[in-house]
């Protein structure tokens, strides 16, 4: 029996090259000893650009134990100093491939990264994104967007870790306000309820706020599932 996922209307979803964490800050959700992830989904809003130099990164993904690969959808600002791109651009993937859209300010990212579905064997990670425009795109005449992508983890070590993050690189700086991802749920072969109780920072410590999580196990279920009702990034 699968466990019913909370509904939203998914956002933004591409594939994005990002590289290892260069400065700022990360909340982690590990499942359980010997059990990995099955499903996990979030909504998050494009902020106003940044000010300054740097490339600022806003994600969230799912990471392997060691940390040597990642699936993740992602808010990535200009791809350098000087480059004159004012706009946010959504997408998802692993370290070495993408798929990517434009957005801005106010735009609604939603996110869906699935093990397996109907079409695919549990070798196969699925993601999926769309976008919805928010009044800033409204009033430009955007429309919604979508993406997917399929990354195939037969031969990697299981996804096993649920991470949000801000990341930072080139100088950049957190200077567009608190961040926060909606509607979040997270679900692991575990019929453990400990999991998810809190998350644990990485190693710049920041402040943040959060729902009390809710945790559900369905009646001849070997899942649990985690939801979340916010989680912010209110600031370093």
């Amino acid at each position: 029996m699968r466990l019913a996922k909370p509904l939203f209307l998914l956002a933004a979803l591409g594939t994005q090259h990002v590289a290892a964490q260069k400065g700022c800050c990360s909340a982690w959700f590990k499942a359980p000893e010997g059990a990995i992830v099955k499903d996990f989904g979030s909504i998050t809003y494009t902020p106003a650009f940044p000010k300054g130099k740097g490339v600022h990164f806003i994600w969230s993904g799912l990471e392997n134990r060691n940390g040597s690969f990642v699936f993740q959808t992602v808010l990535a600002s200009a791809s350098g100093e000087g480059t004159g791109n004012k706009t946010w651009t959504a997408a998802i993937g692993d370290y070495h491939e993408f798929k990517s859209n434009p957005t801005r300010r106010g735009d609604s990212f939603g996110n869906e990264l699935l093990l397996g579905d109907d079409d695919e064997p549990n070798g196969h990670m699925v993601g999926e994104w769309v976008v919805q425009p928010g009044a800033e795109g409204k009033a430009m005449g955007d429309e919604g967007q979508n993406n997917t992508a399929t990354i195939d983890i037969n031969g990697k070590d299981p996804l096993t870790n649920f991470i949000f993050e801000i990341e930072l690189q080139q100088g950049a700086t957190w200077n567009f306000g608190p961040q926060t991802w909606t509607r979040i749920f997270m679900e692991v072969n575990s019929t453990d309820t400990t999991w998810c109780t809190k998350p644990t920072l990485g190693q710049h410590k920041f402040k943040y706020s959060m729902s009390d999580p809710h945790i559900e196990v369905g009646e001849g279920s070997d899942s649990s599932m985690c939801i979340i009702d916010y989680l912010t990034f209110d600031a370093p």
